[in-house]
Parts: C-alpha cells; structure tokens; sequence
C-alpha cells in the first residue's frame, strides 16, 4: 500500500501519499478491486484491476491516471532539437509556430533552451472563441534566489531586463521558477492555421552572465523585440543549447479539446556564421498527467513536425520517437528578413533603436537588364531582391 491514514496537525484528517510525499485531503475512486485509501490515482496501484472508477489505466506505459475529463490536465507533449554539428556555438535561433486547434490554457512554446522559454498562449476561451485572448512571452530564469523571499539575494544571481520591447510588459518571472518575462497581450493570437516565427539571440557578457533576446513575428505585421535579459550562466555555457518546444494545457478545463501545434523547420546559426536548418526532432510526453491521448507527427505538405495532445487525439507516436526534416535549400522569407537586420539588432541599445531597426528596408538591389529575344527585340529580366546574409557591415541595412 502507498497510502497510510493520518491526523495532520490543524489540517484535519488527510491520507498521505508516498508517490508524491504529499497529504491529500480524501481519498479517490479506485474502482471496486483497487484500495480504498489511496490519495491519488497513482496509489491505486498499477494494473488494470485495481485502475478503475475515478482512474484510468494507461496502456502506452501500465501507468494509473486521473479519468480524462475536463476536470484534469492533459500530458504536455514536447520536441527536442539535434544542432547541426558544424554549428559548434548556436548564437540564433528561428523558429516557425503554427497551431493546429488550440483551446484555454494552452502554451505554444517554440524557442526553449537551457537558459528559458519563448512562445505564444491562448490565456482563456475555447476552440470558437474568436477573437482569441492571446500572448506572446519570452521568459529567462535566473539563479533562483527569490527576492519575495529574501530581500538580500546576491544581485549577482538575479536576472535583469536590459531593453524592454514597445508595448511590452516586463516583470519577474513567478510561477515557475525566478527570473524575468516580458509579453504583450493581443487578439491575434493563436489563430489556427497562421504562420508565427520567433527567433532568440544568446551573447556572453562579463562576470559569467549572458544576454538572452527574444523576437517575435506575425504574417502581416513587422518583426517586434519582446525583451533583452541578462542573467547568470551558473555554470552553463553562453550559447545556445539543450533547445525544445512543447504544447501544454497549464491548467484543467476544456481539456476534451485537442491542443495541436507543428514546429519548423528552425534555423541556427553561430554568431556570424551561415544559417543551418534543424534536421532531427525527438518527441516525448510527460506522464504525472493523464497521456491518453497525446501524438507526435510528421506533416509532409509543410515540412514540419506536429505535436498534440488531449481531446480526440489518437496515440501513434513513440515514446522519444525522432523525426526528421526534409532538407530545404533556401531560408524562409521571414528568416531572410531578419538575417538582413542582426547588424542593426546587435548595435541597437534601445527599444527604439530597434524598433527603427525593423522599419528600416533591407538592402537589396536589381539583377538584370534588357535581353535580347528571338525577334531581336528587348524584355526585362525579372527583378530579384537580394538580401544580406548575416553581414557584419554598415552596408547591410539602410533606414528609411
């Protein structure tokens, strides 16, 4: 048995659970065969016979779980990326979102790291709600000390808000863990169906800091700075790694909807090196959740890999199942303009600086001339826009 009764002093009486070393106030339905005392559905022990009534038994791994119902949460589902090995420091990241179905409490997360998160959510609502009560975050942790709790934390483990982006909201951290986070809420978002990219920038800075930035664009729009944060390495390299993204419902409700959402192809690149697409993804799920229903694939039309979870979802899917893009030879639009502007990206010191950064056209230039045809006379070749590739000079960019 997991589950011995006890008197929890001026808590009243309370089952403790030795699967999660808590105290849980009553007891579940374990079924007719399953132990009358268990706190939580992982107590119910895990079989079939004894995983019944208010528990579901989970055949992908003979694990117990709440009944799925729009009363639980359902798995988070996640993708982890393999670096291309000739980009030794990853300094940029693109990434392409695009929900599938989405719902309240969703988090859309693409740019994830060693060092935080980044991503789109839709805070309320449900699959009809139109508009959609949206966010875009970006989230750096620090080195844990919570100044909540101890007003003298060491500033040198603290992360810091360098440039707030326009209209952005930038605030500590909370919920969980301790750092920094700057969003800006909007109707835009998530829209099924639409196209967003977020890109990340690592740098190294003194003192064994480093300085995390986070972009954001929407089909229709011009990109747009979230925020610059400089936090401590604790130990960590400066660059970029241990990158992934995931689909997760934060909190119970509507969870008989699904929640689906493809990723990429994402772009790295060294600081001041080529861009190099993302090859491998792996996919897994959590499991304290119910995982019933939760799915990775690979979607042929857009080149992408899509995860999903709760609702109708059907498992297919391995555990820690790797996909693997197609190979594309040429970037994105979206990742040519913004390649074109690091220059000014990296110089600017101001969400203003930015911002103009952004308003600015990229430098191109025409190719062609007049053509002779058949009959002697003249057509014009078709006008191509060249865009610099990670250019470190005052010529890749002119302002309006």
């Amino acid at each position: 048995m997991n589950l011995t009764p006890l008197i929890s002093s001026g808590n009243g009486i309370c089952m403790w659970s030795t699967s999660t070393s808590t105290c849980i106030d009553s007891a579940v339905d374990c079924g007719p065969s399953g132990p009358t005392n268990a706190a939580t559905c992982d107590d119910c022990g895990n079989t079939q016979t004894s995983c019944q009534g208010e528990c579901s038994f989970n055949t992908l791994d003979n694990t117990c779980r709440p009944e799925f119902s729009n009363d639980v949460r359902t798995a988070s589902v996640h993708l982890t990326y393999t670096v291309p090995s000739d980009v030794t420091e990853p300094a940029w990241w693109f990434q392409r979102i695009q929900p599938v179905s989405t719902s309240s409490a969703t988090y859309f997360c693409g740019v994830g790291n060693s060092y935080g998160y980044g991503g789109i959510q839709q805070v309320d609502g449900d699959s009809r709600s139109s508009p959609p009560n949206g966010k875009v975050i970006f989230s750096i942790w620090d080195g844990g000390c919570d100044q909540d709790v101890d007003p003298d934390c060491d500033p040198n483990t603290l992360a810091a808000t360098l440039i707030c982006g326009t209209g952005v909201t930038c605030t500590d951290f909370g919920g969980e863990g301790t750092g920094r986070k700057s969003y800006f809420s909007t109707d835009q978002v998530p829209v099924v169906g639409q196209e967003y990219f977020m890109a990340v920038h690592a740098e190294p800075a003194s003192n064994d800091r480093v300085k995390m930035t986070g972009y954001f664009y929407s089909q229709g729009t011009s990109w747009k700075l979230l925020s610059k944060i400089d936090t401590n390495r604790s130990g960590k390299d400066w660059y970029l790694s241990g990158l992934y993204s995931f689909v997760e419902q934060w909190t119970e409700g509507n969870t008989l909807e699904p929640r689906d959402s493809t990723y990429g192809p994402s772009w790295i690149s060294g600081e001041g090196g080529e861009w190099k697409q993302v090859i491998k993804a792996q996919y897994d799920y959590g499991t304290p959740e119910n995982h019933e229903h939760v799915n990775g694939y690979y979607n042929v039309e857009g080149n992408n890999v899509g995860i999903a979870t709760g609702g109708d979802i059907e498992p297919v899917a391995t555990q820690f199942q790797v996909f693997e893009y197609n190979e594309e030879g040429e970037m994105p639009e979206a990742l040519v303009d913004f390649s074109g502007r690091v220059e000014c990206l990296v110089a600017g010191t101001t969400a203003e600086e930015i911002d103009e950064c952004f308003e600015g056209e990229v430098e191109g230039g025409e190719e062609g001339g007049e053509e002779g045809g058949d009959e002697g006379g003249g057509r014009k070749k078709e006008k191509k826009k060249r865009v610099t590739i990670l250019r470190r000079t005052t010529t890749a960019l002119r302002l309006k």
